[in-house]
């Protein structure tokens, strides 16, 4: 992707919209998979600091209204992740400590995730949330990879899911540039680029093993949703 290409209206829809379906497809896939498996399909830290993002977003920053839709969006879908990760969360780790406290520390997790992105956005003027956004997704892609190999098996998670998950992240960084186009030009696009083929290379990892762990345990990998 080149860095200053000048992204035209249609261009900017179509990425904008791609993104949007991706990352829904993502959320509904991941809340149908959790009450099948009784289990949840996104890391807790990263879940938490997600519903953070999008709270801030979508109620108190100054972003465009048409950003506040997007994000909205995505708060209502991941709301739905995060009843998951409540209801089933607990049983998902070994620790008696993290059982003991699992929904304090989702409690705190919430608010040291809005806090921590609400002065992001004062102290580093991200009024769209381009940058902390691609912070966010990192850690998303990093912690996906974590979960599955502390896991050693793919329940909560399908390989659409994971496919899903690489195409919003190749729209958002398509979305970062257009940010810096059209709204904040005081993003760092060889940042921006540099964190995306990370996350990017953390996304095409995880399906690799994902399909591992699938073919071992004879999970195929189209008919599972």
């Amino acid at each position: 992707m080149i860095a200053m290409h000048e992204f035209s209206p249609l261009e900017q829809n179509l990425w904008s919209l791609g993104g949007l379906g991706a990352w829904t497809i993502v959320y509904l896939l991941m809340i149908r998979r959790g009450f099948k498996d009784k289990s949840f399909g996104m890391p807790v830290l990263a879940l938490c600091i997600n519903i953070g993002w999008e709270f801030y977003y979508t109620t108190f920053a100054a972003a465009p209204f048409a950003n506040k839709i997007g994000t909205g969006i995505y708060l209502i879908a991941d709301l739905g992740v995060l009843v998951t990760c409540i209801k089933f969360g607990k049983d998902d780790f070994d620790s008696p400590l993290i059982k003991k406290y699992f929904y304090p520390i989702i409690a705190a997790s919430l608010i040291g995730g809005f806090l921590l992105v609400r002065q992001f956005d004062q102290s580093f003027h991200d009024p769209v949330g381009g940058t902390s956004a691609t912070f966010t997704t990192l850690l998303l892609s990093v912690l996906m990879l974590a979960m599955i190999l502390r896991r050693n098996s793919v329940n909560g998670q399908s390989f659409i899911i994971g496919i899903a998950v690489l195409v919003g992240d190749v729209c958002g960084w398509a979305m970062n540039l257009i940010a810096y186009q059209t709204v904040d030009d005081s993003i760092s696009v060889p940042w921006v680029n540099l964190i995306n083929i990370i996350l990017i290379a953390c996304n095409v990892a995880y399906l690799f093993l994902y399909m591992k762990i699938a073919k071992r345990d004879g999970i195929p990998l189209w008919k599972r949703f």
